[in-house]
C-alpha cells in the first residue's frame, strides 16, 4: 500500500512552517556533533533537503517529527564524515608530492618518446633485440 505524500513535500507554506518549527533543534543537534559552524549550516540545509526528498518515509505512528528529523540528521552527519574521510585519504596520498606543471609533463613525454625510439631502433635496422640497450638505460642507471 502506497503512503500518502505529506504536505511538506508539495506545499511550500507547510514546509516553511515545518522548517521554522524544527530548524533550531536540528541546528543544536548538529552543532553538538560538528566543530565547524559553516559545516553545521551546510548540514542543516542538507537535512531539510533530504526531508523534502524522503517526506513520504515519515510515519507518525512510529515516532515524532523531531525524532525522524534526528534520524535524518544522523545519516547526514555520517555521509559527511565518510566524504571528509575520503578527502583526507586523497590528501594523504598526494601529500609530499609536487603537482606536475606543463613543462614537467612535456619533459616526461619527450623522455618516454626517446626511450621508445631507442627500443625500436635496433629491430627496425635488422639488429637483434637481444643486443639492444635496455629501453630505460643500463640496469645500473635504475634507481634503488
Amino acid at each position: 500500500m502506497r503512503r500518502k505524500q505529506p504536505k511538506i513535500a508539495t506545499d511550500a507554506v507547510a514546509f516553511e512552517a515545518f522548517y521554522r518549527r524544527h530548524v533550531d533543534a536540528v541546528t543544536r543537534f548538529l552543532a553538538r556533533r560538528v566543530d565547524d559552524p559553516h559545516t553545521v549550516a551546510d548540514l542543516v540545509a542538507e537535512v531539510f533537503m533530504a526531508v523534502l526528498d524522503s517526506a513520504q518515509t515519515y510515519r507518525a505512528d512510529l515516532g515524532t517529527e523531531i525524532a525522524w528529523l534526528y534520524g535524518v540528521a544522523r545519516k547526514t552527519i555520517s555521509a559527511e564524515r565518510r566524504r571528509a574521510y575520503k578527502q583526507y585519504q586523497l590528501t594523504d596520498r598526494v601529500s609530499g608530492r609536487r603537482p606536475l606543471d606543463t613543462d614537467d609533463v612535456a619533459r616526461l613525454e619527450e623522455r618516454i618518446d626517446a626511450e621508445r625510439r631507442r627500443a625500436v631502433a635496433p629491430t627496425a635496422c635488422g639488429g637483434s633485440p637481444a643486443h639492444a640497450t635496455p629501453p630505460y638505460g643500463s640496469p645500473s642507471a635504475l634507481p634503488g
